[in-house]
């Protein structure tokens, strides 16, 4: 859903900048394949980490095209003079895991922020607010005191970005948004922790979700499939729900619900008409992610919302009463997800977890 890309703001001296003053242009040119080695990445599409040598490499690539768009030596970054403007809730979550939280002076807005932290360091002056990033001033960002912008840049170049390279502003795409297996999109903390110098961190922080996360999978295989869910909402005539092969249907699959779109193609949203929705998922035992958190609203967002069952036995469930801490933490524990949506569709579920993000809307 977000895009990533990192800024890195180099002043004239040396010493101020978290990578060396050595770094070129010819760090973005491809190495040959042969002489390079894939390192500890398993389900992340667009991003490698290599090694040439005896030197550690992170690669970037662009999801569209599958070129190479960034790579980074590591011997080149001072992660010890790392200051971070963070643009993206999923920023926030995957640099908070990283016990990393102080390393932010910047982020868009402070009402989608949910980090008790940055609430702290905010009304100490600490961190500053930027607004939304196709916005912001390049004064600001030259002024902020980062070197290092995350951002989510959905296709196009970060606004001033060629004022920005001129200062030596290097500029990255966070493509975990794009990936569409739960643990893939987990798996961008692996890029935070090659830039903060907490690699090790990192590692060991994803090796144990994806512990959890396939436990859970094997678990929820044993129970029978759940009952048909629906997900998503109606906008204007059309109802936008996850294709087959989406982030949220890898969820459902995994989970071993009776998902009615899971075989269609895709990794983005279906826009299905709202009669066919009607038709086909009307007698749904469960459905999720209406974008609401009240029955009323949802109403009045759906004029046919109290035709599904679901709505009929109260069983919707979102996690808008989180919002704000479910765009900080979801991707980078995907396990909570998982185990929130089984304990929702399987009553033979035999876990002693409290729901993390969802819950059933309120009247």
């Amino acid at each position: 859903m977000f895009r990533f890309l990192v800024y890195f703001f180099i002043p004239t001296v040396c010493g101020t900048s978290f990578i060396s003053c050595s770094n070129d242009s010819s760090k973005q040119i491809p190495h040959s394949k042969e002489k390079s080695v894939s390192l500890y990445v398993k389900y992340a599409k667009n991003f490698k980490i290599i090694l040439e040598g005896d030197e550690q490499i992170l690669v970037l690539f662009d999801p569209t095209s599958g070129k190479v768009e960034q790579r980074f030596n590591q011997s080149e970054l001072k992660p010890e003079k790392i200051k971070i403007v963070a643009l993206s809730s999923t920023h926030i979550g995957m640099i908070h895991v990283l016990n990393a939280d102080n390393l932010i002076c910047g982020v868009s807005n402070m009402i989608y922020v949910a980090n008790k932290v940055f609430k702290v360091n905010f009304e100490a002056g600490l961190v500053k607010e930027y607004g939304e990033e196709n916005n912001i001033p390049l004064e600001n960002l030259v002024s902020s005191g980062a070197n290092l912008v995350l951002y989510s840049g959905f296709g196009k170049e970060f606004p001033h970005q060629k004022q920005l390279e001129k200062l030596g502003i290097v500029c990255l795409a966070n493509y975990d948004w794009r990936e569409n297996h739960p643990l893939g999109k987990a798996e961008w903390i692996k890029v935070f922790g090659f830039f903060l110098g907490k690699e090790k961190e990192a590692n060991d922080y994803f090796d144990k979700i994806e512990k959890e996360y396939l436990n859970l999978v094997e678990e929820a295989s044993k129970l029978k499939t759940s009952k048909s869910i629906i997900s998503g909402n109606v906008i204007g005539d059309l109802w936008y729900a996850p294709s087959g092969d989406s982030y949220n249907s890898v969820l459902f699959r995994d989970a071993n619900i009776k998902y009615n779109y899971s075989e269609t193609d895709g990794t983005g949203s279906l826009a299905i008409p709202l009669e066919q929705i009607l038709k086909e998922n009307k007698g749904c035992a469960f459905w999720i992610n209406p974008g609401t958190e009240t029955f009323q609203k949802l109403r009045k967002m759906n004029s046919k919302a109290a035709l599904f069952n679901a709505f009929k036995n109260k069983n919707v469930y979102c996690y808008s009463q989180k919002g704000n801490y479910f765009w900080e933490m979801s991707a980078v524990e995907p396990q909570k997800v998982l185990s929130d949506l089984i304990q929702i569709t399987h009553p033979d579920f035999n876990v002693h977890n409290k729901m993390y993000f969802y819950s059933k809307l309120n009247e």
